[in-house]
C-alpha cells in the first residue's frame, strides 16, 4: 500500500463534517396569516342583517297591498236637538309608520265630529271626513337601502381573499469553513479518479480558505511526499503543527521526514507531544519505538513495543523489534523469546525471516 492510500485511510477515519451538511438547506417559511375581517369571525351579522332586510321588504308590500284595498270615506249624519248646546268632540286616528309584519286585521276608522257654534244644526247634517291611514313609505325604503348596503359590505368582505405576505428566500453565502470543505471534496474525487495533479489547487484552495483544515492538509502532505517534493511537504506539515501541535496525523508524517533526514530528536520531541494512546494508534507508538531504539534508548523502546504488541500480538514486525530492544538492553533470555514469537507470527516475508532466525541461531 503506498504512503498515499495510507494517508487517505487516515482521512476517512476523521470525523470531518460530510460534505451534504456544507450546502445550504432553505426551508419553506410559512407565515401564519390571521384575517383582520370581523366578517369572517362573526358570521351570524350577515344572517341577522338578512332577516332584518326581508322583515322590513315584506312589511314595505303589505302596507302597499292594505293602501289599495281600504274602504272608502264614510260620510256619517248625526242629529242633534236644537236646544242642545254645542259640543265639539275631535277623535284622530294616528295611523302608524310601520304596522306589524304579522297582523292581518282592516284599518279602524275613528269618525271626526265636528259642530261649530252658532249652527249645531247644520254641522249635525254636515258629512264627516275620514281619512285613510298614511304609511310612511320613505322611511321604510331608508331602512331596506340601509339593510342592502349592509349586507353587500359583509357578502364582500367575507368573499374577498385575504393576501398573504410575500416571503423573500436569500441564499446565505458559505463560510470558509464550508468552502474549504467543497475544495477538499473535489480534490479527493479528482484523487480518486487517478489525477493527483488536478487534486493538488483543490487543496490548496481548501487551505486558502480555511488554515486548519486538517484533512486537507494532511492529504496534500501525503500527495507531496508520494511525488518526492519531500520539502514541500514538510514546510505544509509544519504549518499545520503550529496550528494543531497534538494532531496525531500531522506528527506521524512531519517525524518520519525529520527521521528521513536525520534528525531524530526533533522527530522525538514531536512524536511525544502528539502522541495519543496506543490502542487508537498502535502503529504511531511502533514509529516512537523504533525512534527510542535509533537513539540507543533500549529501555523505552522495549516498553513502547510491549504497549504496541498487546493491541497486534500476530504482528511479527514488533516482536523483532522487541527483540532488538531487548538485545540492546542486554536481556538476551527475553530477546530469544521475541525472536521466536516473531519467527512463529507467520507475517514476515522470507529476507527478514531469515535475518530473525539468524538472531535465534546466534542467541542459542
Amino acid at each position: 500500500m503506498s504512503l498515499l492510500n495510507q494517508v487517505l485511510q487516515d482521512l476517512q477515519d476523521r470525523q470531518a463534517p460530510d460534505s451534504n451538511a456544507v450546502q445550504a438547506t432553505l426551508r419553506d417559511v410559512r407565515v401564519p396569516v390571521r384575517s383582520n375581517s370581523r366578517a369572517v369571525q362573526r358570521p351570524w351579522v350577515l344572517w341577522v342583517a338578512i332577516i332584518v332586510l326581508a322583515g322590513v321588504s315584506g312589511n314595505l308590500l303589505w302596507q302597499r297591498g292594505q293602501q289599495n284595498s281600504a274602504p272608502p270615506v264614510t260620510s256619517v249624519a248625526v242629529r242633534r236637538p236644537a236646544q242642545q248646546p254645542t259640543v265639539t268632540h275631535s277623535a284622530t286616528a294616528i295611523a302608524p309608520a310601520v304596522a306589524p309584519a304579522t297582523t292581518s286585521a282592516p284599518n279602524r276608522v275613528t269618525p271626526i265630529v265636528t259642530a261649530p257654534a252658532g249652527n249645531a244644526v247644520a254641522a249635525a247634517h254636515a258629512p264627516v271626513a275620514v281619512p285613510a291611514p298614511q304609511v310612511q313609505i320613505s322611511a321604510v325604503a331608508d331602512a331596506a337601502t340601509t339593510a342592502v348596503v349592509a349586507t353587500k359590505k359583509l357578502t364582500a368582505a367575507i368573499t374577498t381573499p385575504v393576501s398573504k405576505p410575500t416571503v423573500e428566500k436569500t441564499a446565505r453565502p458559505l463560510s470558509p469553513e464550508q468552502q474549504a470543505d467543497l475544495s477538499y471534496q473535489d480534490a479527493l474525487r479528482l484523487l480518486q479518479s487517478g489525477r493527483p495533479s488536478a487534486a493538488e489547487p483543490r487543496l490548496h484552495s481548501a487551505l486558502d480558505s480555511d488554515p486548519a483544515h486538517r484533512a486537507a492538509r494532511t492529504a496534500l502532505a501525503g500527495l507531496l511526499i508520494n511525488a518526492g517534493r519531500l520539502p514541500e511537504a514538510r514546510t505544509v506539515l509544519a504549518a499545520g503543527l503550529a496550528l494543531a501541535p497534538t494532531y496525531a496525523p500531522f506528527a506521524k508524517l512531519y517525524a518520519r521526514l525529520r527521521i528521513d533526514q536525520g534528525e531524530l530528536r526533533d522527530a522525538r520531541a514531536v512524536l511525544e507531544r502528539a502522541a495519543p494512546p496506543v490502542q487508537d494508534d498502535p502503529e504511531y507508538h511502533a514509529l516512537l519505538a523504533a525512534l527510542y531504539q535509533r537513539l540507543g534508548l533500549y529501555e523505552q523502546a522495549a516498553q513502547t513495543y510491549r504497549g504496541t504488541l498487546q493491541a497486534q500480538p500476530r504482528n511479527g514486525v514488533w516482536w523483532l523489534g522487541l527483540g532488538l530492544a531487548l538485545e540492546g538492553a542486554g536481556d538476551r533470555a527475553n530477546a530469544l523469546q521475541a525472536y521466536q514469537r516473531a519467527q512463529q507470527s507467520g507475517t514476515l516475508d522470507s529476507e527478514v525471516l531469515r535475518y530473525v532466525e539468524s538472531k535465534i541461531t546466534a542467541l542459542r
